[in-house]
């Protein structure tokens, strides 16, 4: 199981039930003696080259920390030269012309307040996955033209601040935790499925079944779709459940209790095997 760390420069009021620490405490009291794999948040000033926030996430990544955003992000963030026009742009042909611009979204772990532009708000966290976006969008002689940035949380006024940790504490259940399972398993375990899929490998009751399964011999399962792979990095491991390149014809509804929990307690040895090394 992983531990997430909220670590920032800014303490401020953030949800009670995060574990918030100061880049301070980051540098001089991690890693601790028998700490379970960590996550780490990382709200910390970026804008410059080797300021806390950078420090803290190039720290995080030697120290082998799940970081977001990763040095990569701040790198591609700082240097950005209009490139995400061309990976965004899938998205923004249909919105052209029936878009009200110019529009500035705030953008946190991939949410908007904007609800016509939740789908941009997604696409541009899924390039460049920080907590805290700002994303300007004007109309140029080819359509909507798209510029990114990191935002801060100093340039944060009160009410946006309470609707950003609101996000984070969203964030940090859904995504990288899930509360209910902190005591009771080892592992996290990612399920990819596709409830649009006509004929998946398995059926939504033989999902439910794994999840039991899993639940049995220690494992958190979680549903995904294809597009939480992005923070796959969270996961001790993946069970893919939905069509690929092979050529599935197995209907896994209709096996045996036996069998599930035989599936499940290989990934448990694989998981065993791989701590011991």
């Amino acid at each position: 199981m992983y531990k997430t760390l909220v670590v920032t420069d800014q303490m401020g009021t953030p949800p009670l039930d995060l574990n918030v620490i100061t880049f301070e405490q980051y540098l001089s009291d991690y890693p601790k003696l028998g700490e379970p794999r960590t996550r780490i948040i990382n709200l910390c000033d970026t804008e410059h080259y080797l300021s806390r926030g950078y420090y803290c996430s190039l720290l995080a990544e030697s120290r082998k920390h799940r970081v977001l955003p990763s040095v990569n992000t701040i790198n591609d963030l700082r240097y950005q030269d209009g490139g995400e026009e061309h990976h965004l742009q899938p998205l923004l042909p249909k919105l052209s012309a029936e878009m009200e611009v110019p529009v500035v979204l705030n953008i946190y772990f991939g949410w908007t307040a904007h609800e016509a532009w939740k789908k941009v708000a997604r696409a541009v966290f899924e390039r460049y996955s920080a907590p805290l976006l700002r994303a300007s969008l004007t109309r140029g002689a080819h359509g909507i033209e798209l510029s990114i940035e990191r935002d801060n949380l100093s340039v944060l006024n009160d009410a946006e601040r309470d609707t950003f940790y609101e996000r984070l504490r969203i964030f940090t259940e859904q995504v990288w935790r899930n509360p209910s399972h902190k005591n009771k398993h080892r592992w996290d375990m990612a399920i990819l499925h596709n409830t649009d899929e006509a004929n998946a490998p398995s059926n939504s009751e033989a999902i439910k079944r794994f999840v039991k399964a899993a639940a049995k011999v220690g494992i958190a399962a979680e549903l995904v779709r294809s597009e939480d792979l992005k923070h796959l990095s969270q996961y001790d491991a993946l069970f893919i459940r939905e069509t690929t390149s092979i050529d599935h014809s197995v209907e896994d509804a209709y096996l045996g209790d036996e069998l599930y929990m035989m599936i499940m307690q290989e990934f448990v040895d694989r998981l065993e095997r791989r701590g011991r090394e």
